[in-house]
């Protein structure tokens, strides 16, 4: 039984209790709650001795453009990979201060929540799923460094800010809402500072 799952159960067994002395006027302490899924680190097992190597002393090789093989680093030797709860028994977890040194943890925090949902199991993946995010974050930091630049260019320029997008696509029907509001909010940005000009950020 999972660390998390014992903290519902011990809620549970105590609002129960306090429910039966009285003290609480409701048995369930939950209203909903969402059993959070595990984190999956990439688990190497020699299948000679069936011990387990820690994944820095396992490396990949391409067999093919498909096909990859694991293998340990000191006695070349090929090793089975499956993707298992990481534990220390097992050798195959990470140390997230190390992680967190090297990304920040907002990167750490949106890594979590890509692709998958709270409820289900998270493949730890260093190379391609935090590196992805990684990348993304990135960009979105030029993209504001570039805004206030432009902004800052901009301070004492007779120019206004428009939206450009066509009100009467159909694709748009569900986000009218929140164009209109986007456009009040224009409106009250050309109110104090006049713009005539559209500002283009590349990426």
């Amino acid at each position: 039984m999972e660390h998390a799952v014992r903290h519902l159960y011990y809620a549970r067994f105590i609002a129960h209790f306090l429910h039966d002395i009285n003290v609480l006027p409701c048995r369930e302490p939950f209203k909903r709650f969402l059993p959070v899924g595990l984190v999956l680190g990439q688990t190497y097992i020699d299948p000679k001795s069936g011990r387990f190597i820690p994944t820095r002393c396992v490396d990949k090789r391409y067999l093919s453009e498909k096909e990859i093989e694991y293998y340990e680093i000191e006695t070349n030797e090929p090793v089975q990979m499956y993707w298992d709860k990481m534990s220390k028994s097992k050798l195959n977890g990470i140390d997230p201060t190390d992680v967190v040194e090297k990304y920040g943890m907002d990167t750490i925090r949106i890594t979590m929540l890509t692709n998958v949902g709270p409820h289900r199991s998270r493949k730890w993946s260093e190379q391609d799923v935090l590196q992805g995010v990684n990348n993304w974050l990135n960009k979105m930091n030029r993209l504001v460094e570039q805004l206030i630049e432009y902004s800052n260019t901009l301070q004492h320029s007779n120019v206004s800010w428009e939206l450009k997008c066509d009100m009467d696509d159909p694709l748009l029907i569900h986000t009218s809402y929140s164009l209109k509001y986007h456009q009040s909010i224009i409106k009250r940005v050309n109110s104090k500072k006049k713009i005539s000009i559209i500002p283009t950020i590349h990426l």
